[in-house]
């Protein structure tokens, strides 16, 4: 113990008391007449609560499951309870493990919110709150079919939705040139609903046309077929509100190399090989409200490799932050959007953008059944 202990007339006095001084202490007095002990005197230590492990903000996706840690320590051992600050406890829904930690099974947007790992023993009371995001895929709600007279105006309906809220993407199948909310190209403008209107109406307009939907918590696509009303749509050939259906490219990383390049890594389903990528980014506006002297738009780089699994994006702008996403085509056909993934390039001199060249290849394959109802 060091210099920690000393006695004062005959009493033992520790200062800078640890969770090692607990324990058993024997007062011995002797003197030529012999030997004297005390009966032993324990001495129990507390220790406040203190986290071994403090939580952490959770994010998880709805219908899925979502653990929330919390571990602590003290002495004698702190008793620990979950609570939330802003509503009720989903009760039903809640597992605790043997180390305290907090599990929510069947995620709803409903339980989103804050919460509270509190400890408490005879020594005092720690506390730690949480922040719980829900995230919910993806959905779009269209039309399976539109008809039109040549000359005349139509308008798209495209509902979506989605938490965090997702970025909607308009395009002509086999002819992706993509179109963000509130974007106007000729005759044909978005609104900031995500609704497409063309005015007028071309032969060149007829055909299907997409409208997807991408964040962090998944995608999700629906068609609907422009005609002039003597096209017949074959029972089961299109869905305006398309189910999910598994990923065909998961967009795994965007890694900073610099402050105008990033790499981006992505795999595909092996079942359903493609003929190539589309590289889609997106730059964001500034936090600070920097102008700029038009609204976002999509840029793209074609990727003609169905084997390639990463690219290297360069001459991107320092300090931007940016939205990425990957679609991938063959067979005269764009499948369904990869996830949102979204990064911040740190401050650097200007550039300007330019493209990159893809890395890394896989065997060549060809199209086959990519995402029948994109």
């Amino acid at each position: 113990m060091g210099n920690r202990v000393r006695t004062e007339r005959s009493n033992l006095v520790i200062s800078d008391v640890r969770p090692s001084d607990d324990g058993r202490y024997v007062c011995q007095a002797s003197n030529v007449l012999g030997v004297r002990r005390s009966r032993p005197a324990k001495l129990v230590v507390l220790v406040r609560p203190f986290f071994v492990l403090r939580p952490s903000p959770g994010r998880g996706l709805a219908g899925g499951s979502l653990l929330l840690p919390c571990r602590v320590g003290g002495s004698p051992r702190p008793r620990v309870h979950w609570r939330r600050t802003d509503g009720p406890l989903p009760v039903g829904r809640l597992h605790y493990t043997e180390d305290n930690s907090m599990r929510i099974d069947g995620l709803r947007s409903s339980d989103a919110g804050q919460y509270s790992c509190e400890a408490e023993n005879e020594a005092g009371r720690v506390s730690a709150a949480v922040t719980v995001e829900v995230q919910v895929a993806p959905s779009v709600d269209m039309p399976r079919r539109a008809a039109v007279t040549l000359g005349s105006q139509v308008a798209l309906k495209c509902q979506v939705r989605g938490q965090p809220a997702p970025r909607a993407v308009w395009w002509k199948e086999a002819q992706f040139d993509p179109l963000l909310a509130d974007q106007e190209r000729g005759r044909i403008t978005t609104s900031v609903q995500n609704d497409l209107y063309i005015s007028p109406v071309t032969s060149a307009d007829l055909g299907w046309w997409v409208c997807a939907a991408a964040s962090a918590a998944g995608s999700f696509s629906g068609r609907v077929l422009l005609h002039t009303g003597r096209v017949k749509v074959p029972p089961g050939s299109a869905s305006g509100r398309s189910g999910p259906t598994d990923d065909l490219v998961h967009l795994e990383e965007v890694r900073l190399l610099d402050g105008t390049s990033v790499r981006l890594s992505w795999k595909t389903s092996d079942r359903r090989p493609v003929d190539g990528f589309y590289i889609c980014y997106i730059r964001r506006p500034a936090a600070d409200g920097e102008a700029t002297s038009a609204a976002p738009a999509v840029q793209k780089v074609t990727v003609l490799n169905g084997g390639a699994d990463s690219y290297v994006l360069t001459g991107l702008r320092p300090g931007a932050a940016y939205e990425f996403f990957l679609v991938p085509f063959g067979g005269g056909r764009e499948g369904r959007l990869s996830r949102l993934r979204r990064a911040q390039l740190p401050e650097a001199g200007e550039q300007s953008v330019g493209m990159g060249k893809f890395l890394g290849e896989r065997s060549q394959g060809k199209f086959a059944g990519l995402c029948s109802r994109c």
